[in-house]
């Protein structure tokens, strides 16, 4: 029983009082004039009915949960566009059960979900009506994050008690992941980008319906985590979410790490391998297992690591043209969903690494593309939404990668040149392996691997897979807007962490996503019970983080009472520490990481990286092989084409 319902007789389990709690709350339902027993509300599609549930702090909202926004995109409709969904309902819709998660690989042998996801949750707050008049309540859209692969918009995975403590409107969606979500023949018979385009179904939906909860269609604020920042970003960097948000934040993501976009030819590579391991292809084979790592053109046994896995083959490209392609998609339209999904485990090398075969890509120009220039050529264009932004970072950003490597770290230091690029992902990158591994070690680890063996690279990925990419958002975006940007780093050592589900509770760091329980009390499951765990100084952040969130959605300027002003980075380039130790103390500083950052500065411009042509097939000269297992990835990854700045990928939460 969720804790939040309080109709159920379950409300002492969080603290609140018990059934005294309960009376109050009647009343205070009563008295700002609302129907005791349900929520409801009227859209044009009809009657939606709620479940009542309460805040952190005790406050009444109403959460209406799993209405559709788009048609479920099964049959013909898979592997296509979002429809919009148009119809009505008579008598009253359901909105008090989380739908299903969109169909995802929990592990190699378990998937969960269903292809009919594209639901959305509304969480509204009790405002009384004295004090409601005809203002309307700001509305902020959060997008989840999950490599690409995982991930759901539930209540119980993402909740709103903390958010609900403030005047907004929360909004959170399912979007198809993975190969569901991804896959494309990069043209126009599957262009890909669906679940991007499920997002942007989402804003649509919140434009066109939000009025009916008492929220403002012209005040919406999109909002991010990690690969779901990523993907908020990309809905920034396109001309056709004018009017659509008003204001975005970016935790730990930005369009500018190479995970957040892919070019045609590289996921066309990832596509037809999945449709080689289904059966899909018309000329394929489905014994492929293995793959052969190299660090170096050198093809010495000695500079290679058998895995089991399966990659894509670049030579797929010159031997099947778009006819083939339609046959190609009719028959990944007949697949069983769950052998599709099934195929996402066969792309992990080592330790889940490299990170997101799936993702979005650079599509060609139609009525229905999202992203048709790499960043870069968008930024230049100058063709990105000029609107006001908070973007920050987690201190230990690469925790989330390295923690799960400690009883690896014997292994870890013997195949450091081979096991490394797969951590950054840089294959695809740096033609010079061993120059590019050599200025990594000796600036991170001072030729010294068996020291702070875990702590330096866990700076090395966490640098170069987010923090990075965020920092070039400050370095090249910022200078091309007007409106405000807002820099934090959050570096507070509360009571919960994500390296805390990875091992014993023992504190490594401030993790990837750390700062987003503060936002929401995502970690408190770990503890078995619905009782919320935080002491004085986490309650203390929380409502730092809160408000901060919820100002910058009302007025655009990120505000708390008792916390310093936040200036704007522009301004000295001054930005905000959130947290001191294990104190909920924000400080200004403008010194961010200056030696770390003019590092990747130095290897961006000093190897030689493969220029970024997203939209470049490039069909290889050689033959194709009579048999796809060991596959040299070496050679596979160098045909990604990714942007010249920035360089490498990350294990996403």
């Amino acid at each position: 029983m969720d804790s939040r319902r309080f109709w159920s007789g379950q409300l002492g389990k969080r603290g609140y009082g018990g059934w005294l709690m309960t009376v109050v709350m009647l009343l205070f339902v009563a008295i700002c004039g609302l129907n005791a027993s349900t929520p409801r509300v009227k859209t044009k599609f009809g009657v939606v009915e709620g479940v009542w549930a309460r805040s952190a702090n005790g406050r009444i909202f109403a959460e209406y949960l799993g209405i559709p926004y788009a048609e479920p995109p099964i049959g013909d409709l898979r592997f296509r566009s979002p429809q919009p969904w148009n119809h009505t309902w008579k008598g009253i819709y359901n909105a008090t059960k989380d739908s299903s998660k969109c169909i995802q690989p929990i592990s190699k042998e378990r998937i969960v979900g269903s292809e009919d996801c594209l639901y959305l949750n509304v969480y509204v707050p009790v405002i009384p009506d004295k004090e409601k008049g005809s203002n309307k309540l700001p509305v902020i859209v959060f997008v989840h994050g999950g490599k690409y692969i995982i991930g759901a918009s539930h209540s119980q995975e993402f909740p709103p008690d903390y958010m609900l403590n403030r005047d907004v409107i929360l909004v959170s969606m399912n979007y198809r992941l993975n190969v569901m979500g991804f896959f494309t023949t990069a043209n126009k018979v599957s262009p890909g980008n669906y679940g991007l385009k499920d997002i942007l179904m989402s804003l649509h939906w919140v434009h066109d319906n939000i009025e009916s909860f008492h929220g403002d269609s012209n005040s919406v604020t999109l909002w991010g985590h990690s690969a779901g920042a990523g993907a908020v970003h990309a809905m920034a960097f396109t001309k056709k979410t004018e009017g659509l948000f008003h204001r975005y934040i970016l935790q730990s993501g930005s369009i500018f790490a190479t995970w957040a976009v892919n070019s045609r030819y590289w996921m066309r590579q990832v596509s037809l391998e999945v449709a080689r391991l289904v059966g899909c292809l018309p000329r394929g084979t489905k014994n492929s297992t293995k793959i052969v790592l190299e660090t170096e053109e050198n093809h010495s046994r000695d500079h290679y690591v058998e895995t089991e896995t399966t990659c894509p083959s670049r030579t797929y490209e010159r031997y099947y043209d778009e006819h083939d392609d339609e046959e190609i998609l009719r028959c990944m339209k007949s697949v069983d969903k769950t052998t599709i999904v099934r195929t996402v485990k066969h792309f992990d090398v080592w330790q889940q690494n490299p990170c997101c075969p799936f993702g979005p890509v650079v599509e060609e120009e139609s009525a229905d593309a999202v992203i048709t220039r790499p960043p870069l050529v968008t930024l230049r264009k100058r063709l990105f939404r000029d609107i006001p932004l908070i973007v920050g970072v987690t201190r230990d950003e690469g925790f989330m990668k390295t923690v799960g490597l400690l009883d690896s770290e014997k292994e870890l230091i013997d195949n450091i040149d081979v096991y490394l690029p797969v951590l950054l992902d840089s294959y695809q990158l740096i033609s010079n392996m061993s120059a590019f591994l050599g200025a990594v070690e000796e600036f991170y680890f001072e030729s010294n691997l068996t020291g702070r063996l875990m702590q330096n690279i866990t700076e090395a990925t966490g640098d170069a897979v987010i923090i990075w990419p965020t920092y070039q958002v400050l370095r090249r975006q910022l200078g091309m807007m007007n409106s405000s940007v807002y820099f934090y780093v959050f570096m507070y050592e509360g009571t919960f962490s994500f390296t805390f589900h990875t091992l014993p509770r023992r504190y490594f760091g401030i993790s990837h996503g750390d700062d987003l329980n503060y936002l929401m009390p995502m970690l408190n499951r770990e503890f078995g019970d619905e009782t919320f765990h935080n002491t004085e100084t986490d309650i203390a952040m929380i409502n730092i983080m809160t408000k901060l969130w919820a100002n910058f959605a009302t007025t655009g300027v990120p505000k708390a009472t008792g916390v310093i002003a936040w200036p704007e980075y522009k301004i000295a380039h001054k930005f905000l520490r959130i947290g001191v130790d294990k104190r909920p103390e924000v400080v200004l500083d403008n010194q961010f990481l200056p030696d770390r950052m003019r590092f990747w500065e130095e290897v961006t411009n000093n190897f030689t990286v493969n220029e970024a042509d997203f939209t470049d097939e490039q069909p290889p000269e050689e033959s194709p092989p009579e048999n796809h297992s060991n596959i040299n990835m070496g050679n596979l990854l160098s045909g990604s084409l990714i942007s010249l700045l920035l360089l490498c990928t990350i294990y996403l939460f």
